[in-house]
């Protein structure tokens, strides 16, 4: 996975949408500088808008 590509995807979705959203998990450790091996990006939203985001990632080929 192009992980780069993967969050300005997702960053400009979320920006386009007006989303609040963190990044978590390995991949969120790994931005803070400690090596944590990942196959996957997880982001937290609100509860409410987590279908849209969902429907969006299975539109683009992701697994959720």
């Amino acid at each position: 996975m192009q992980f780069d590509r993967v969050l300005t995807t997702f960053a400009s979705f979320f920006e386009r949408e007006q989303m609040r959203y963190a990044l978590i998990g390995g991949l969120a450790v790994h931005a803070w500088g400690r090596v944590r091996p990942t196959r996957d990006a997880d982001f937290a939203v609100d509860a409410d808008r987590s279908p849209g985001v969902i429907s969006f990632a299975e539109s683009l080929g992701f697994a959720t």
